[in-house]
Formats: C-alpha cells, structure tokens, sequence
C-alpha cells in the first residue's frame, strides 16, 4: 500500500530524490518484516538505476534481511557511481566485518579508498579502528596523529586518539586529549572526566581520581563515578569513609540500589572482611 506513495514522494523530489531515498532506508530500519522492506525498496531502486543513494538503500535493506551477497553488489554499485562517497564505502567495510580473516578484508578495502582520497576524515578514522580491532595499535596510533595533525579541533578525532593512548597505556597522550576535549566543549563531560579519574587511579595519583570523579555530574555516568571514588577510597585504607560515600548516595530504582549493595560488599571483601559483606548482601535481599 505504502509503493505508489514512496514512487510520488520520490518523483516530486526531483534533485532530492536522494535524499529522500536515505530517509526511507533510515525509516524501513525498524519495519519487522526485513524481507517485504527488501522487496519494496528493490521495486523502488528499478526506477532509479544510475542514483547511488537508490542502491546504497537496498544495500542497506539486503544486509538486514540477511542477504550478504545482494547487499555487498548493490553498496559497490553505490561507489561506481559515487567512487568518492565515504558512506558507501564505510556501509561495505561494515558488511565485510565478522568472520575469521575479514578484519584484513576490511582493511585492505578502507586502503584502497584512502589512497584515492586521503583527506577523507571518515574513512581514515575507520580504518584506524580497524587497525585498533585487530591489534595492529602502533599503525593505528600513527593513522590518528595524522588525524589529529588534520583535524586539530575535530572532537570525534580528540576522542578516538584519547581512547586509543588509554589502550596502549599512554597516559600523558591520552590525559592532555581528553583535557583537550573539555576546552572543546565536548557534549560528553561526564565520560570524559571519568576516564581522566581511571587515568590519575592508574598512577596512583589517588587525590586527582577523586578530583576528576567527584565533578562527574548527575546523569549517566553518576553512579559509576561515585563507586569509583569509594573505591578510590578504600585503597587509601579509608574504609569507613567509603562505605559512608556509597550508603549517602540517593539511588533511582533497585537496579541502581543492588550496584550499590555489590559495590560496598566488593570493598568489604577487598578488604578481608568477607562476613561482614555477606550479612551486608544478606539484608538486601
């Protein structure tokens, strides 16, 4: 029922039937029937055989109706009509992803693009995570200084190197990009000094760690900072002071109550005290 309106809304885009077409894949995501959505935009694509954005759109319904194959043909008819289209090739090097030996796949695919067209950001920060999934790190460090080198304020770029330094246990590179990222003004601030908290723990600056996880604000990262800082806390031989920290916290739910409950009795336990964590465990439940 929903085929001739597709077809009007399409032919009344004119320039923008491309757009339209990127709009529809994005919607048909959540359809339940992956195979009627495949079979409707495969009726929608015969119309517009030379449009990139009609076959990156039936790429995208194969792959999730399971049909590797189609999916993989209609994405590289993407790129032969669009060689420079970074979305294209990054859709492939995600289908060529999952098996044994297809993270070399993947690779040399993201390669060949870059040496095409190396200023792609994208395609450049992809291939350094693919070198970081398969544990190629000293290439991928290199691959993200050029971006940093590139891009200078780019926060996604900041982000990534920042991750990357952490990996390989680079904490001065790791520490200055994530500080980085707070003059950027990074939406994510709550994360960002979470892992600056993990960093000055892993250096045993203990005074830091809890600097950095006592300014995380209200929000996703709360909870987990505030375990953290209790944590912090016990290994400075602070017990008490850090089971006060964890039973002062004002949980939302009982999922949020049983972290708080495991958190103190594991200190409790990190400390030899193993009774006194099981009659802690015992009266929660």
């Amino acid at each position: 029922e929903a085929l001739p309106y597709a077809r009007k809304l399409l032919a009344g885009a004119s320039g923008a039937a491309g757009e339209a077409f990127m709009q529809l894949g994005r919607t048909l995501t959540g359809v339940k029937d992956k195979s009627a959505a495949l079979a409707f935009v495969q009726r929608l694509t015969d119309d517009y055989p030379t449009l990139a954005q009609a076959h990156y759109a039936h790429a995208q319904a194969a792959a999730h109706a399971d049909q590797r194959e189609l999916a993989l043909k209609e994405v590289r008819r993407a790129q032969e009509l669009r060689p420079d289209w970074e979305a294209a090739v990054l859709l492939e090097a995600q289908m060529l992803q999952g098996g044994p030996g297809t993270g070399a796949a993947v690779l040399d695919r993201l390669s060949r693009y870059l040496q095409r067209y190396p200023n792609s950001r994208e395609v450049r920060l992809g291939y350094a995570r693919a070198l970081v999934t398969e544990k190629r790190l000293g290439e991928a460090r290199a691959e993200f200084q050029k971006l940093m080198a590139d891009f200078p304020t780019n926060t996604d770029v900041v982000y990534a190197v920042a991750l990357l330094s952490l990996q390989l246990s680079d904490y001065p590179l790791a520490e200055g990009n994530l500080k980085r990222l707070l003059e950027l003004n990074y939406p994510d601030k709550a994360t960002v000094r979470l892992y600056l908290g993990q960093i000055a723990e892993e250096q045993k600056d203990f005074a830091a760690a809890l600097g950095w996880y006592g300014e995380v604000e209200p929000g996703e990262q709360h909870l987990v900072a505030q375990i953290r800082y209790a944590q912090v806390l016990a290994r400075q031989g602070k017990l008490a002071e850090a089971r006060a920290h964890l039973q002062q916290l004002n949980p939302r739910g009982n999922q949020q109550r049983v972290q708080l409950v495991l958190a103190e009795a594991q200190i409790l336990r990190d400390a030899n005290q193993n009774m006194e964590a099981f009659a802690l465990v015992e009266r929660a439940l």
